[in-house]
């Protein structure tokens, strides 16, 4: 029972570290975009894989080395699903613009959300041998969660009135 409890929590995390990751990276990227659309396509090639990279090793740390392999696939699975709403709800629904919204370049962007995890891990595992996981807790939770309402509200304002 208890390991189940602690199953629901990583996964709360993933999805709450996803959300809170697209919002801050829409919210950072949104400044260099409305300045020139070349730098901030740039700005985005730049950090995107840093900060996937740093929140699936995030999530990670909450999981131990024994269950990554699969924890890997959860992180990829529900960050891709987490950006495929996302992304349609920023273009489709808060911008009206669902016309910009699937290009090759947003595939590709899905494609490296999904490759991430794996990659992290394996860095992961090169640099930093530990059997145990860092404790999970409900202020964990609520932090990561506030933080990603924090990024999804300044997004939308900044879009809104831009």
């Amino acid at each position: 029972m208890n390991q189940d409890i602690k199953s629901t929590q990583r996964i709360v995390l993933i999805a709450l570290v996803g959300f809170t990751v697209y919002w801050f990276a829409n919210a950072v990227f949104w400044i260099p975009w409305v300045i020139n659309r070349w730098l901030g396509i740039a700005v985005m090639i730049l950090l995107t894989p840093c900060l996937w990279g740093f929140a699936s090793w995030y999530c990670l740390r909450y999981s131990p080395e024994k269950h990554w392999q699969k924890d890997r696939w959860f992180i990829a699975g529900i960050f891709l699903v987490i950006a495929i709403f996302s992304d349609f709800f920023f273009f489709a629904v808060w911008r009206r613009i669902p016309d910009q919204l699937y290009h090759p370049t947003t595939f590709a962007a899905y494609g490296l959300i999904m490759m991430i995890p794996f990659i992290t891990s394996v860095i992961a595992v090169k640099m930093h041998k530990t059997k145990t996981a860092c404790s999970l807790s409900g202020t964990t939770l609520l932090k990561v969660g506030l933080s990603g309402i924090l990024f999804f509200l300044i997004t939308l304002y900044s879009v809104r009135f831009s």
